[in-house]
Parts: C-alpha cells; structure tokens; sequence
C-alpha cells in the first residue's frame, strides 16, 4: 500500500506534517520543541529496516498538546502506523491517547517517502535555510543512515 509523509517547515519553527496511506490521511503540527524530530523519524525508520527493531515511537510536540507516531513492523515487509494525539506532554507515564490513525503501509515504501520528504526540504531551503527555519541543524547523519539502511536491503 503507497505512503506519503510530508514534513514543511515555516519560518516560525513550526512544521506542517502529513501522512497519507492507501486513502487515509491525518495532518498535524509541530513545534521547534520537537528538537530534532524529523531526524527522530528517520533514525527509528532505519532501526526498523536494518537493526530488527519491530517497534518505535516518535513524539511531535504541537504546543499545548503532541503527537505520538508509533511504527510497528508486520508480516511480509510492512509496518503498521498509528498516530495518537495526547492533550499535553511529555508522555512519560501517561496513559493511552487518543488514536486518531491507524493504517499498515509498507516499510521501505514509508521510508523511501520520509527520505524523499527530508531531500525536497535540503533542495528548497538548504541547511542553513532549514536552520533559519526550524531553529536546529538538518539531520544529515539520520538521513545518511536511512538512505543506507534502503540501499542494503535492496541488496
């Protein structure tokens, strides 16, 4: 099943997120307080693909509240996505949130689009545009590793 993830910063350190899986799609915020997030998402992506990992979640923070983006491999290549939106953070001893997505994609198809998200934002702003942007340095080294991690199971 195909997969989109989109991740736009603004010039106000926040970023516009979406996901879109077969013909579901969920939009949300994050703020700078997410730190490094993107590099987050593409660090647990590439766990998944080439360390045995089966699970990983990935906090966005949308101030007051966030997000949590929890990735867990299936049978066959794929790996379920759930998004769950919490009223505030950090989710440390929290119960469970609110589910607001839940769809299977396939792994390589979700990491292929995370990479090619993070590559359109290097081409359209550069590091240092994406510094400006987002208040904290590109994720250069999880985006290598990712790209790695695709490359080897190709091979």
């Amino acid at each position: 099943m195909g997969a989109r993830f989109l991740f736009q910063v603004h010039d106000d350190r926040w970023a516009t997120c979406s996901l879109e899986i077969g013909g579901s799609r969920v939009e949300w915020f994050a703020s700078r307080l997410s730190d490094d997030v993107l590099g987050d998402l593409m660090s647990a992506l590439a766990a998944l693909l080439r360390d045995g990992a089966t699970d990983a979640t990935v906090v966005f923070v949308d101030e007051p509240g966030c997000l949590a983006l929890t990735l867990t491999t299936q049978a066959a290549g794929a790996v379920r996505v759930s998004v769950s939106r919490f009223a505030d953070w950090p989710l440390t001893g929290r119960p469970a949130g609110e589910v607001i997505f839940n769809e299977v994609a396939r792994l390589r198809t979700l990491a292929g689009s995370v990479v090619s998200s993070a590559q359109d934002l290097l081409a359209t702003f550069g590091s240092g545009g994406y510094l400006a942007r987002w208040g904290a340095p590109f994720p250069e080294a999880a985006l290598t590793s990712l790209q790695a991690a695709l490359h080897e199971r190709r091979g």
